[in-house]
């Protein structure tokens, strides 16, 4: 009786050894050779153990954990916005009150002009790169900046600064007005309203009228 049970396995017993040697060379090809030499490498180095742990995502859809330690998230950057003072450029106008786009960097110049006989603006200023830089001093990295301002009826208007952080222009709007800075896809945004665009005129070296200091690109 015992010889006729094993009799009868016998041909299971084949059968399953015809299916692994037909399936597992197709299972082996359909594992990346990066990961077959991983595991290699682990038997090799005598299968030491390891922590594993899972994230809290659930399985599925795409951003979930990768099956690693959970990524907290990077810091946010630090805002230059609160850097000690400095002329991040180390350039300065030199050219005194000559005509130029690119005069007196950080000076009020509205105000400047009014009392000069200079162009009117409706808004201008300067954009920095950090938050407390001189007067005159170049805001070469802010080059491109563009800040775009809203009056009191939804009306919107941009301006460009140039290679000295430089920007203005005349545009028809009704004041108080906000503003924002944009900047390599990112933004800044005046959090009130103001009543003149005359804007280095609060945003000095050390602010004024509660402005925290200069125009600053975001971080």
């Amino acid at each position: 009786m015992v010889t006729a049970r094993r009799s009868a396995w016998v041909p299971h017993a084949v059968l399953i050894a015809g299916l692994l040697v037909v399936l597992f060379p197709l299972y082996i090809a359909a594992v990346a050779s990066s990961d077959q030499s991983a595991f290699a490498a682990w038997v090799n180095a005598g299968m030491p153990t390891g922590t594993c742990t899972t994230g809290g995502g659930g399985g599925g859809g795409g951003g979930g954990s990768d099956g690693g330690t959970p990524d907290a998230g990077s810091p946010p950057p630090p805002d230059p916005l609160n850097d000690p003072p400095t002329c991040t450029s180390s350039s300065y106008w030199t050219s005194g009150n000559q005509g130029s786009s690119r005069m007196h960097p950080g000076v009020a110049c509205i105000a400047c002009h009014l009392t000069n006989g200079a162009p009117d603006f409706t808004v201008a200023g300067t954009v920095f790169p950090t938050g407390h830089e001189p007067d005159d001093c170049n805001g070469s990295a802010a080059s491109g900046a563009v800040v775009t301002v809203q009056d009191s009826t939804g009306k919107t208007a941009s301006f460009t600064a140039n290679t000295a952080g430089n920007f203005y222009g005349t545009a028809s709007l009704t004041f108080p007005i906000t503003a924002s800075l944009s900047f390599n896809g990112k933004t800044r945004a005046m959090a009130t309203q103001v009543s003149s665009g005359d804007c280095n005129g609060c945003h000095t070296q050390s602010g004024a009228s509660a402005a925290p200091g200069r125009i600053t690109l975001p971080p």
